[in-house]
């Protein structure tokens, strides 16, 4: 690895942006989990770990700018589309036929109301996810978000961004389970796309920015997970997302930078490989983790950390499977054509 203060974080990120996916998803895997109780790491994932969508989001904007400096938007479109919708269709089949049609006598699958595993015609499009909804959201705007760094002052673009997204973090009236969802992260999907295009560095004064803005959302969202402040919705008033926003790119550079202790016990490739399939595996890993635990739970069986590390594992090989039939598929086609 390079030495980090000769590169900038643009380039930094390019390098190693495959890694932050995958740390970001073994986050959230990690986040959405309920096996192990009362850890102090997992403790602390279950308050934080949702930031793992936002590093996703800020890195997924990225490369998006990236993708847009490279194509015209219709191949743009294109290539975004042919990477989601056979990835939500295939396993949203299977989740809904699962459910649908299995016998009786596979009992994980009778389910209470905590871990309710019925779905509907939305699920074959991946649409009963709200992720999946607000990616498809952000894939329809990047174009425009890119047009606009292109045609205006970068930094005005990025601090509007901003401003939309406390204005509709507070504003939005409705709860549709997409916009209330994905204002608060707005931020972060367009502060990716500007770090792409602006050949970004950390300074002393960016790094002090993120600091407090990380130590400001950290505290917030202690403050209101413990009910010391209280909010009518979690969401739209939850101004951590907004503020962990400013830390990003530090935080991305601090990740970057724990990279080369990873690679000393050999886990730099499997990150990035849970990097590349991290659409599978958000499609995939929490219905499988209710599978398992409705399993263990059935059976008397303890939910500890071999049900965490069993649930994990199945979702990256199920979702590695995913993805080597989808790209099987576009292979064989490509060969007829």
């Amino acid at each position: 690895m390079r030495n980090d203060t000769a590169q900038s974080t643009t380039a930094l990120i390019a390098e190693n942006r495959t890694f932050l996916m995958g740390i970001s998803m073994i986050i959230i895997m990690i986040f959405h989990q309920y096996f192990v109780h009362g850890n102090i790491l997992l403790n602390a994932i279950s308050i934080y770990g949702n930031y793992g969508v936002d590093i996703f989001l800020f890195a997924s904007g990225f490369g998006l700018a990236y993708s847009l400096q490279k194509n015209d938007t219709l191949t743009f479109y294109k290539r975004r589309l042919t990477r989601i919708i056979p990835a939500c269709i295939l396993i949203g089949s299977i989740k809904a036929l699962i459910t649908g049609f299995a016998p009786p006598s596979i009992a994980f699958l009778a389910v209470d109301a905590y871990t309710n595993l019925h779905y509907t015609w939305k699920t074959f499009l991946g649409l009963d996810l709200w992720f999946i909804r607000a990616i498809l959201l952000l894939y329809l705007l990047a174009p425009l978000i890119n047009s606009a760094f292109n045609r205006f002052n970068k930094l005005s673009v990025l601090i509007s961004g901003f401003i939309l997204g406390t204005l509709l973090t507070y504003f939005y009236p409705f709860h549709d389970g997409t916009i209330d969802w994905i204002a608060p992260r707005i931020p972060s999907f367009i502060f990716g796309m500007y770090i792409a295009k602006a050949d970004f560095r950390q300074t002393k004064s960016s790094l002090i920015t993120g600091g407090i803005a990380l130590i400001l959302a950290v505290t917030l969202k202690a403050l209101v997970f413990k009910g010391i402040l209280n909010c009518p919705t979690f969401v739209r008033c939850d101004m951590t997302y907004i503020l962990f926003a400013i830390s990003l790119p530090m935080i991305c550079t601090f990740l970057i930078w724990l990279k080369k202790y990873l690679s000393a016990i050999k886990l730099t490739s499997s990150c990035n490989y849970i990097g590349s399939i991290t659409l599978e595996i958000y499609l995939c890993h929490e219905f499988l983790y209710k599978c398992i635990y409705n399993f263990l739970c059935n059976n008397n069986l303890p939910q500890n950390w071999g049900g965490l590390a069993t649930a994990m594992g199945i979702s990256i090989l199920c979702a590695a499977a995913a993805n080597c039939t989808i790209n099987a598929f576009f292979r064989r086609s490509s060969r007829k054509s």
